[in-house]
Formats: C-alpha cells, structure tokens, sequence
C-alpha cells in the first residue's frame, strides 16, 4: 500500500495491513506566509492498495487547518485607578488577527515575560507587585505590593 502526502514529504510503502489494524505516520509541516495570507492549509492525504481479495482499494482523507497570523496588538489603557487597588485589564479585546477577527484567548499565547525560556504567564516585578494572565479570558491582573502608589512598568 503506498501512502503519499507531497506536503509533508511523506511517501511510505506497507507491504501489509491486516484488517481493522492501522498504521500511524507523523510528519511536521511549517506554516508559510501563504498559508496565513490564504488563511488555511488543505492537505490531501492518499492510500492505495489491493484488498486481501486481490481488488484495488483507495482512500483519500482531506484536511483543513485554519492558519490564523500572529495578531495585531493595540496597546491597552487603564486609568482612573486608585493606587494600591488590583487591576484587571481584558489585554485582548481590541486585538485583532491578521484576517480582522477579534483574537480569542484560547488561540493566542501571551508571554508575560520572554527573557525566560517558556511561555510565562505570571510576573513577579520587585517593589511593584505581581502580574498574572488568565489564558481563559485573556485578561492580566495586577497586584500591587504594599506601599506600591505608581503606574506599573509593565
């Protein structure tokens, strides 16, 4: 049975395949400018081979992934806060993706601090206080430490 898929390079040969029995494959694909500009990859998958009794079989499985760019970001502003207060701010919700829709959290990663390996999604500012974004509903809280009366840096 041969297994050709031209976008991930796979071209794969089983000899034999019992019934009801599969065989898995994984191949890692990178997505491209076009792809974000078409908004979507479409891969075709296809087998061919012979049935036990000889026939030809053939089987073609298509897929659509959503290739969504990275988002536009808008600056966020929070005033009129009294100081020494928790703040939460919605830090998504006049972001955009690169096709206009809003960004929904649970597609988007928000690093709260990319000097550290990983995706951080608390902060800890000495003598400022403690950053945390829910990734849920893509809102940061702010929790100022004691004695702390100015705008926050981050």
């Amino acid at each position: 049975m041969l297994t050709p898929d031209p976008l991930v390079g796979l071209n794969e040969f089983i000899t034999s395949l019992k019934p009801r029995t599969t065989i898995s494959f994984n191949k890692t694909y990178v997505i491209t400018q076009t792809d974000y500009n078409n908004e979507s990859v479409i891969n075709i998958v296809t087998a061919e081979g012979k049935a036990p009794n000889g026939n030809p079989v053939k089987a073609e499985v298509t897929k659509t992934v959503v290739a969504l760019g990275p988002p536009v970001a808008t600056d966020d502003v929070n005033s009129d806060n009294k100081a020494g207060d928790v703040v939460t701010i919605d830090i998504l919700e006049n972001d955009r993706f690169q096709n206009g829709n809003a960004v929904n959290p649970e597609l988007a990663t928000v690093d709260l601090n990319s000097t550290i390996a990983g995706i951080q999604t608390e902060l800890l500012v000495d003598g400022e206080g403690f950053y945390n974004y829910d990734i849920i509903n893509g809102k940061v809280t702010f929790d100022p430490q004691d004695g702390y009366t100015i705008d926050a840096t981050q």
